[in-house]
């Protein structure tokens, strides 16, 4: 009998320790590594990670989480997202029977997403052993790929584009006049390692932002000056040469963040010396930037853009025409009246996803470039609410700046249709939400008792 225990307890030890090496692949997986495809069929190997872990909860769900806390705040999430998902099939069906229906391939992609987040955030939940060191790595290793694409573009070794911008990339592209890779990749504007510049400057800022709730939450250890130098500028740095502005304000909030919390306590001697070399690191890069994209155009139309985002703020350019006020913080206001019409069909449980109908429902709700404007329309007051209440009960408690991604870009882009990033962040919220507020918990009532 005592062997039988031994050989269980053997089991589980086994399981968390797999789970955290699951943990850990999907953080390079998402972070790292391109959208693989079977046919059309888009994956990543953390698809499959995911997969084994509702397998595992249906076999053995008291294996999987260790602790009824831990598996009762599974359980509550993922209700919580299945209510969500509820609410937006309802209005999908309410809209499919008034009006018709042009393609489901919409609401099949955005439920899909939702059942990511549960299974990620589960993930983390069951990922005891994952070391936040990782994030320190992938940082560096995302900003190193960033810039090998926004300063060589075409001239890559062909293994590493055909990886990176596969010609499936280009089906959204054709349009405009886009047939080839390469004509892609050297656009004015460079894309960095995805092919939306705004992605590719987000997907490292956010992980700049785990970085900093670790280290406020005492779940990652400081590291050296060198190391938290790169951590501070190199996300503002990316985001300049991707000429993202959302990105560029999220990259400097970090960076102050990440400075009071990494380097407020050096001496100022050695503070002067870190900030005079990362100076000087960055004029050598700007001047090499100067260089390589002057003669095509790339650093003046990068920089017309960034200060574009200044002109908008101006109340006078911003009414003057279409394309001011088609920028990165007005640009969703320009759908705010098709936005108004299509909640009023269905204010309480939402429309769905469902598109290609007259007006109001002639603009797909991913085009809407705006997290919370999609949500209230394709689930309605109640999807609203209870995604707050989401951010109230995990995010919150681990700091108030968790909440970033939901504006900005949530308030000009869509956060929650870029998959990478809500499988990255939700995964991490589980990590974080276990490690902070139910070890350190338990933790405090055994030393109470």
């Amino acid at each position: 009998m005592e062997n039988l225990k031994l050989g269980v307890n053997e089991t589980k030890k086994r399981l968390i320790l797999n789970f955290s090496l699951f943990g850990a692949i999907l953080v390079y997986d998402q972070l790292l590594l391109p959208m693989f495809h079977i046919g059309s069929f888009p994956y990543k190997v953390s698809y499959f990670l995911v997969g084994i872990l509702l397998f595992a909860v249906f076999i053995n769900s008291d294996s999987v989480f260790k602790s009824i806390a831990i598996k009762s705040q599974f359980y509550r999430f993922s209700l919580i997202v299945i209510c969500i998902m509820l609410c937006s099939v309802a209005g999908e069906f309410l809209t499919v029977f008034l009006f018709g229906v042009k393609s489901l391939t919409e609401a099949f992609k955005s439920l899909t997403i939702y059942v990511l987040m549960i299974l990620s955030f589960g993930l983390g939940l069951c990922s005891v052993k994952f070391s936040t060191r990782n994030l320190i790595w992938v940082l560096y290793i995302a900003v190193f790929l960033n810039l090998l694409f926004i300063f060589y573009k075409s001239s890559l070794p062909s293994f590493l584009i055909d990886l990176y911008y596969p010609p499936l990339v280009l089906s959204s592209w054709i349009d405009l006049g886009i047939t080839d890779v390469n004509a892609l990749l050297e656009l004015a504007r460079p894309r960095g390692l995805f092919p939306n510049p705004n992605g590719s400057a987000f997907m490292v800022n956010i992980i700049a932002l785990f970085l900093y709730v670790s280290f406020k939450n005492k779940v990652l250890v400081v590291p050296n000056v060198p190391l938290s130098i790169g951590i501070i500028f190199l996300p503002v740095l990316v985001s300049i040469l991707l000429a993202s502005r959302g990105e560029m304000i999220v990259g400097f909030i970090l960076a102050v963040l990440n400075y009071r919390i990494l380097l407020n306590r050096i001496p100022l001697k050695t503070k002067i010396v870190a900030f005079a070399f990362t100076s000087a690191i960055m004029f050598c890069i700007g001047i090499y930037a100067l260089q390589k994209f002057d003669e095509n155009g790339s650093i003046t139309a990068s920089l017309d853009r960034i200060w574009s985002f200044v002109e908008v703020l101006n109340q006078d350019k911003a009414e003057s025409t279409y394309e001011a006020r088609n920028q990165g913080i007005s640009r969703p206001l320009l759908m705010l009246e098709n936005a108004a019409n299509r909640f009023a069909y269905s204010p309480i449980f939402g429309s769905g996803y469902t598109s290609g109908h007259p007006f109001p429902f002639d603009h797909p709700t991913e085009n809407y470039h705006n997290d919370w404007f999609r949500l209230i329309l394709t689930s309605g007051l109640i999807g609203v609410i209870l995604m707050l209440i989401i951010l109230r009960s995990y995010c919150l408690p681990l700091g108030h700046i968790v909440i970033l991604p939901f504006i900005l870009p949530g308030l000009v882009n869509t956060f929650l249709l870029n998959i990478p990033a809500v499988m990255f962040y939700f995964f991490m919220i589980g990590f974080l939400y276990r490690k902070v507020k139910i070890e350190r918990h338990i933790e405090n009532e055994v030393e109470f008792l």
